[in-house]
């Protein structure tokens, strides 16, 4: 991606690296609809974004001739060595629906629902396998 134009969306957590990486050839953008705008329009080279929204965006058409692909594992980027979690925010004083939902997560990773759920999707079930639970840096 070297020397090409490179979109990503404001906020994401790997911002901060794609800009040392990519300089001026980094565009920033207020959402992926926008990003995937500049693609079609041929104002950008490469957009990366969250692995799902580009997924569906071409299988509703609006990236014809694109694809969208994981990016392989570089210690520049944090996110592509240890990848981003998801987070389910709840009542702070719910003891009982947070140890709930702690239980129902480690269930369906540990027999294998989580991964199938993401296959059913169309998706690749690896993506499930994001580590241990922790805090973004």
């Amino acid at each position: 991606m070297m020397g090409k134009s490179v979109g990503t969306v404001s906020g994401y957590v790997w911002v901060g690296e794609l800009q040392k990486v990519f300089g001026q050839n980094l565009k920033l953008y207020p959402d992926g609809l926008a990003l995937y705008q500049d693609l079609v329009a041929g104002r950008l080279d490469v957009g990366l974004d969250g692995v799902v929204a580009p997924i569906e965006a071409i299988k509703a058409g609006r990236l014809k001739g694109f694809q969208a692909k994981l990016v392989k594992s570089d210690p520049r980027f944090a996110e592509t060595v240890e990848p981003p979690q998801s987070a389910l925010l709840y009542t702070l004083g719910n003891k009982g629906l947070g140890e709930a939902l702690d239980a129902t997560i480690t269930k369906i990773h540990q027999d294998g629902t989580l991964a199938k759920w993401i296959k059913a999707a169309g998706y690749d079930p690896q993506m499930e396998k994001v580590g241990e639970p922790r805090l973004v840096k």
